[in-house]
């Protein structure tokens, strides 16, 4: 059982998406010992010979990234174009299964549905197996993992999400989206964020009113 692990956020280091993958890869290892993973951080456009030719191998492929505009991040769409060009050329049966977790900013989990339907979209025009799709809402609280216990408190919803996905991926399983929310009042979170929305605007020189601005056209 090979498992490839793609971190799609464009961050090189502390990304959400990367952290949600760490947890995912304990409870697989915790399921099935014998789980052989690989690991590709995609925070760039394009990607290299050497890691299109890793993937050949692979039975799983767990993406995990960020919610960009309802979708796909610019970058990690570029590379899925490519994997779908290399594949598509080797014309040989795939039986691959792929996994995607979406984070995104906005409270809701079912924000992410659009992103996990083009995954799947992409997964029939490239030969695989779409498995299925966990969008996890609130991720500026995803950071907590480190802090919270998983299943309690604020990650309680999540705990249960993962542990339903990850059994997903170790018996290659396919299932409707998993959409979450955080164990965390609504309203504290919107206001946690636009503090930080504030505070990051003060850092670049901005004022208050400078969030509310809009394209001007040209």
């Amino acid at each position: 059982m090979k498992i490839g692990l793609i971190s799609g956020s464009p961050k090189k280091k502390d990304s959400a998406s990367g952290l949600l993958l760490k947890v995912l890869k304990s409870l697989l290892v915790q399921k099935n010992k014998t789980c052989q993973f690989e690991a590709l951080n995609l925070n760039e456009k394009g990607m290299t010979q050497d890691q299109l030719t890793q993937m050949e191998n692979w039975d799983r492929i767990v993406f995990s990234f960020p919610l960009y505009v309802d979708g796909i991040p610019a970058h990690l769409l570029t590379c899925l174009q490519e994997m779908e060009a290399y594949f598509s050329s080797l014309k040989i049966p795939k039986e691959t299964m792929v996994y995607v977790m979406v984070n995104c900013g906005f409270f809701e989990g079912s924000q992410n549905r659009l992103a996990i339907d083009m995954v799947s979209h992409w997964c029939r025009r490239t030969g695989f197996i779409m498995g299925q799709g966990l969008g996890v809402g609130g991720g500026g609280m995803v950071p907590s993992l480190e802090v919270a216990p998983l299943g309690k408190g604020p990650n309680k919803n999540l705990g249960r999400a993962l542990e339903e996905f990850s059994d997903a991926v170790i018996n290659k399983r396919s299932g409707p989206p998993i959409l979450i929310n955080p164990n965390f009042p609504r309203v504290a979170y919107m206001l946690a964020a636009q503090h930080n929305w504030r505070s990051q605007a003060k850092k670049s020189g901005l004022k208050r009113r400078d969030l509310s601005r809009r394209p001007t056209s040209v």
